[in-house]
């Protein structure tokens, strides 16, 4: 349900984590504005420079602000009954004063030194913290004490509260999610030394509402990495002049990442992301196929192409990070831009065009073969004949099918065909484009280690979002590797350790946004480690009793 919710907070904080696992069990739209901090590669919340792994939550809702977690969800049960989990905070008065008593007893004797436990077992060891041994003792011995009177009411009870998962488990979820996962066993012992606190939370800790929230604090690698750094300073966490706005699944935005990443660049994220339910929306299907909207500010500069921010990038900031990605003289500088320009209009529409539209061409589709060429040119079979690729639904009847039925399954399947074959006769038009381009690219890379000479620039950097998803692609990869220098040239640019870091920004689109042309069986998921092997899909699927929300994330990169 759209509610016009706004939760302003990370992830990563345990009142944060609470608040968005209720409104994912309460299936509600909402918007999520975070802001996380970034030194080098690494990544540190704010709150825990306080050493308080709470941190903090706002959350807002027309004219209503509300800043305790707990409090904000006991709104959201009682404004919004009827949306999604009925039951989690009681369906009659005794049971509501039951889940209330737990609540509060969790909110005054378990918070406490499961928040100590949770800085000190999961958080300082990841900032070179050294352990305070009498605080966790301490805190150690409070825990188990409420622990072993939750296992003696866990033993008649399925839940705290009864025999429904409520707000009573729910508030339990953060803090006991980093004690048990924390690296020193020690944490979770406490719980899986019971047995039935330990079934309690291996159940409450499976639901997807929460998996979704886990799955959030991890989306950036590298969080509390900052082994042998140490805390961080004032300075470290002042706020960046430079702002780029946009998703770095965009092109255009992964782009810019790259150079401001290659030029040692702090700057701030703003990032947003649509979910239905606990579901993330690939954001170039949803957008046009040739990239998204992207906005770089630079103190009083606003700049909306990639390229001209590039350009502004390199030149403004040249002596810091790699100084070769704009050339130190104008012979250099004047071959960095024909090529720059070569990306620009010959090779930017075919590729993004190879992209958009192998998302609606099937997983299976023939595969690339040379036919005796040796470029990767051409699909079929061993032996050169076509290969027909067949639609299952267009002859196959089912067992107690009706007519009609018949009929929306066959009008269907039509237009499910008729956007194969549109798809398929642009990828055919656009590779054939981008294969000429290629085979002028092996040419001049036969002579140079890179396209404007014996230095990565911004015209090899210019390539890489594009590239990346049509190599990572096994219907399109064998352009580049059939190609002998397109290939070398290829596996040296896109192994900089830059373009690795934006490609751990980007997340795989959710398989549930996968299924093909509208089809209802959903796929697999891309792997995490190949963000652009996505699997087909139509872009707009209805899926009712689901919602999205934006989640509009600023992120620091202190480089």
């Amino acid at each position: 349900m759209e509610i016009d919710a706004i939760v302003f907070g990370q992830p990563a904080s345990t009142d944060v984590a609470r608040v968005l696992t209720c409104l994912f069990e309460k299936n509600l739209e909402f918007e999520l504005i975070r802001i996380d901090t970034f030194k080098k590669e690494h990544k540190l919340p704010e709150f825990i420079k306080l050493r308080d792994p709470t941190g903090q939550v706002t959350f807002k809702h027309g004219d209503k602000t509300i800043v305790d977690s707990r409090a904000i969800c006991r709104y959201l049960c009682t404004q919004f009954p009827d949306d999604g989990n009925r039951t989690i905070y009681g369906t009659g008065s005794l049971e509501r004063a039951s889940i209330e008593q737990w609540l509060q007893a969790e909110a005054q004797s378990f918070d406490a030194p499961s928040s100590e436990l949770v800085f000190h077992l999961a958080f300082a060891p990841q900032l070179n913290i050294p352990a305070d041994e009498t605080r966790i003792a301490e805190n150690e011995r409070k825990l188990q004490q409420m622990l072993n009177v939750y296992d003696e009411i866990l033993a008649k009870n399925k839940y705290l509260a009864g025999d429904e998962f409520t707000l009573a488990d729910l508030s339990h979820l953060p803090n006991s999610h980093y004690i048990v996962n924390a690296r020193s066993p020690r944490g979770k012992k406490l719980f899986t030394s019971k047995k039935h606190v330990a079934r309690w939370y291996e159940e409450i800790s499976s639901r997807a509402s929460w998996k979704q929230v886990v799955k959030m604090q991890s989306e950036h690698p590298g969080a509390f990495d900052t082994e042998g750094s140490g805390p961080p300073t004032e300075t470290e966490m002042a706020p960046a002049s430079v702002k780029v706005f946009g998703s770095p699944t965009s092109a255009e935005v992964a782009r810019v990442l790259m150079c401001l990443f290659e030029k040692d660049v702090e700057f701030q994220l703003v990032r947003v992301d649509a979910y239905r339910g606990t579901q993330r929306m690939p954001q170039y299907l949803k957008l046009q196929p040739l990239g998204e909207a992207l906005t770089f500010e630079d103190d009083n500069l606003t700049l909306s192409e990639s390229r001209g921010i590039l350009r502004h990038i390199a030149h403004k900031y040249a002596r810091q990070g790699n100084p070769d990605l704009i050339g130190t003289g104008a012979l250099e500088r004047a071959s960095i831009e024909q090529w720059l320009q070569t990306e620009a209009q010959s090779f930017d529409v075919p590729s993004a065009e190879m992209v958009y539209s192998l998302a609606f061409l099937p997983p299976n589709m023939p595969k690339q073969n040379d036919n005796g060429n040796g470029n990767g040119n051409g699909y079929g079979n061993s032996n050169g004949r076509e290969v027909q690729v067949a639609n299952a639904s267009s002859k196959r009847v089912v067992a107690g099918t009706t007519e009609g039925n018949m009929a929306a399954s066959g009008a269907n399947g039509n237009k499910q065909q008729q956007k194969e074959e549109e798809m398929r006769k642009v990828f055919e038009k656009s590779k054939k484009d981008l294969e000429k381009l290629l085979d002028i690219y092996e040419q001049r890379l036969e002579e140079a280690a890179y396209l404007a000479g014996d230095k990565f620039t911004i015209a090899d950097l210019s390539h890489l979002p594009n590239a990346d998803r049509l190599a990572s692609d096994p219907r399109s990869r064998r352009m580049f590797e059939a190609r002998k220098n397109v290939s070398r040239w290829w596996n040296d640019i896109s192994r900089r350790e830059s373009w690795a870091y934006v490609k751990s920004l980007q997340r795989p689109p959710s398989a549930a946004y996968a299924a093909h042309a509208g089809n209802a069986q959903q796929q697999q998921s891309p792997s995490a480690g190949n963000n652009y092997q996505y699997q087909q899909g139509q872009g707009q699927v209805q899926a009712q009793g689901q919602q999205h929300y934006r989640n509009e994330q600023v992120e620091n990169y202190n480089n």
